[in-house]
């Protein structure tokens, strides 16, 4: 979960649709009117503006239509960072939109992750609770083009290739981090851990060979790590690099791999 440049502006005409349905959602009495409305604006969604929107966030991305949470599937459908159903005063608000999988989006779910005076809580709604306003608190589910998801997680390359909180426990954003992971399945779905193994032993033939290219053909190969899966990974194998021979011996033979 790497960070992501800034998101490219909409055209007018289309940011301009997103604000329009956004008035109506917000035009509604109660709150639990503006969460109908916005499931049944988001049911009859112009599919042109929103395969646009689905462009414009791919080319962000430069990743070949990868999922932003998991890095490892397509991401065909556009994500609410805050569900919809939980916060209906975003539902069409560009600046909370990312494209993930099916099999993320489905996890995540109406899940958010705030942090509040009395601490780091999960919010969500369950099957037939009340429509009540969400708590207000200072968003912390991650959102990788609002901050560096990196500062706060570690991903495991040695053995388990597994993440865990790089923040201290005492640290107000560790509770964050681990109610994050666990949402998104990232440890639990064992099929993702072995596809971030695979694109470990991936990065590191990559990294060989273009140690051993003559310099006119590192242009190429650098495409390659800049559009590849799994970013994260190969993130991770640079900064550990020293923590692992293999890595070390690596880097130490060719420090261009670094600006890679």
């Amino acid at each position: 979960m790497i960070a992501y440049p800034a998101r490219i502006p909409l055209l007018d005409a289309d940011f301009a649709y997103l604000l329009k349905v956004q008035a109506r959602i917000d035009a509604k009495a109660t709150y639990s009117d503006k969460v109908s409305a916005a499931k049944e604006e988001w049911k009859g969604k112009s599919a042109t503006v929103f395969g646009k929107i689905r462009t414009n966030l791919h080319s962000t991305v430069h990743r070949d239509e990868m999922c932003a949470y998991c890095e490892s599937s397509i991401a065909d459908e556009v994500e609410h960072i805050k569900p919809k159903d939980l916060y209906p005063g975003e539902g069409f608000c560009f600046e909370n939109f990312l494209m993930s999988c099916g099999p993320c989006n489905r996890r995540k779910g109406n899940k958010y992750v705030v942090r509040t005076k009395d601490g780091v809580k999960e919010v969500l709604r369950k099957l037939g609770e009340a429509i009540d306003a969400m708590p207000d608190g200072d968003p912390r589910f991650f959102d990788p083009f609002c901050f560096n998801p990196m500062k706060f997680i570690l991903l495991d390359l040695r053995e388990t290739f597994l993440f865990s909180a790089l923040a201290k426990q005492d640290h107000p954003d560790h509770d964050a981090v681990l109610l994050t992971i666990d949402i998104l399945g990232l440890n639990s779905r064992e099929a993702l851990v072995e596809r971030r193994k695979k694109a470990y032993r991936k990065y590191l033939s990559l990294a060989r060979d273009y140690l051993r290219s003559p310099e006119p053909e590192r242009s190429h190969q650098a495409a390659v790590f800049a559009s590849g899966w799994h970013p994260t990974v190969w993130f991770e194998m640079k900064r550990q690099q020293k923590l692992i021979p293999e890595l070390q011996e690596l880097f130490s033979a060719c420090p261009g791999l670094n600006g890679l």
